[in-house]
């Protein structure tokens, strides 16, 4: 079978879904013609690539060199998902008769719409992999823009979705929200949760190499991630013989940074990171952190979770109530959670996880471990791969 892979991201590109189309490129190349599309890579926002020579893998790679916007800007953004529709679009057209089916793991709205036009038209069937829900999760950062472009927005995802083949959700409370608010048969979605391979996140003889309490957040630095809040929270809750780590990059760094400076922190460390130190990292943390803004975490997932979970450290949520995230962690008895940006409340849960006894830690991790290990593990790559075919 000729199987084309659209990915708004692909390695070099330290983020999720690019190992999640790598993945699925080498699993599919094993029995099958597979071609990747994928823009120039460009995240996170400031790191330089250098070219991957991808000759001996078992697929081949296509570079469509479309408008890229690394920043997080709402104009840019839309933009560049116009463009790398358009380039995905001309290429399907162009080699229909090459092409068996589609996977698309693409930016949300425009270049899903643009890719699933194509294929429809050339009939070709087309699976859309849905990490984030748009336009909900963008729409409470763009105040009275977002009310006026909203409803037609979602029109137009409720009315291109329909047309696909079938719809990967990374959550259960993603599929029924797709199913209710875009009024979707409901056995077009399917759940198949991101993965991580565990076997790398087994660490050790790790040296944390302090002696305080070390508090953590890993990942993407950006506006949604909420680092600003949980910088505010640490320096107010001023713990004893605490530290807070940032490990990542992202649009909002310089930002976090300036505002650790104003702020006159020593007890605040940045660090970078790449995908393979990810487990070392995070094997020196206490307790590892996931925040995100108000309106977020019910349209989204956060790719670092299942990560989190592997690490087998307890977890400190600030989410939506009701959210994949708070679901997980208190399914799974694997940390604490409070309202999404509730400064009073994650104070108390970084108060109450540093008094935790440690045998009640250690518990949390290894429950948060199992967990992952059921859900979130290297199996649901041969989910989607079965679904394909």
């Amino acid at each position: 079978m000729n199987i084309l892979i659209v990915s708004a991201v692909f390695p070099p590109e330290p983020v999720v879904s690019a190992n999640i189309s790598f993945q699925l490129a080498m699993e599919l190349g094993k029995n099958n013609n597979v071609m990747v599309l994928c823009p120039k890579p460009t995240r996170p926002n400031g790191k330089s690539f250098e070219v991957i020579d991808f000759s001996k893998t078992n697929f081949e790679v296509t570079y469509l060199y479309s408008y890229t916007c690394p920043q997080s800007k709402f104009i840019g953004r839309m933009k560049e998902s116009i463009s790398f529709g358009n380039e995905v679009a001309t290429y399907i057209n162009t080699h229909s008769n090459e092409i068996d089916f589609v996977y698309a793991n693409t930016w949300p709205i425009f270049a899903q719409y643009k890719t699933i036009k194509a294929a429809k038209y050339n009939n070709i069937p087309i699976i859309i992999h849905v990490q984030d829900i748009y336009p909900e999760s963008m729409l409470p950062r763009l105040g009275l823009v977002g009310k006026i472009i909203g409803y037609p927005l979602k029109w137009m995802d409720s009315f291109y979705l329909s047309k696909a083949s079938s719809i990967v959700a990374i959550s259960d409370q993603m599929k029924s929200f797709l199913i209710q608010t875009r009024k979707l048969n409901s056995d077009k979605v399917i759940t198949i949760r991101n993965w991580q391979d565990e076997s790398v996140f087994e660490v050790n003889d790790v040296i944390k190499g302090n002696d305080k309490f070390t508090y953590m957040f890993v990942g993407s630095i950006s506006p949604a991630a909420g680092v600003d809040f949980i910088i505010k929270s640490f320096i107010k809750a001023n713990i004893k013989n605490t530290r807070l780590v940032i490990a990542g990059d992202g649009t909002s760094k310089l930002e976090c940074q300036h505002l650790v400076s104003d702020l006159n922190s020593n007890s605040i460390e940045f660090i970078s990171v790449s995908p393979e130190t990810v487990p070392y990292v995070q094997a020196r943390a206490d307790a590892l952190l996931l925040p995100l803004k108000k309106g977020i975490g019910k349209t989204a997932s956060p790719s670092k979770l299942p990560a989190y979970m592997f690490s087998a450290k307890p977890i400190l949520a600030s989410v939506d109530l009701d959210s994949d995230v708070e679901y997980v962690v208190k399914e799974s008895k694997c940390g604490y959670v409070c309202n999404a940006e509730d400064e009073n409340g994650f104070i108390s849960l970084l108060m109450q996880i540093k008094e935790c006894p440690e045998h009640e830690r250690i518990l949390m991790g290894c429950n948060g471990r199992n967990y992952a290990c059921k859900h979130m593990s290297k199996k649901n790559l041969i989910r989607l791969v079965n679904l394909i075919k």
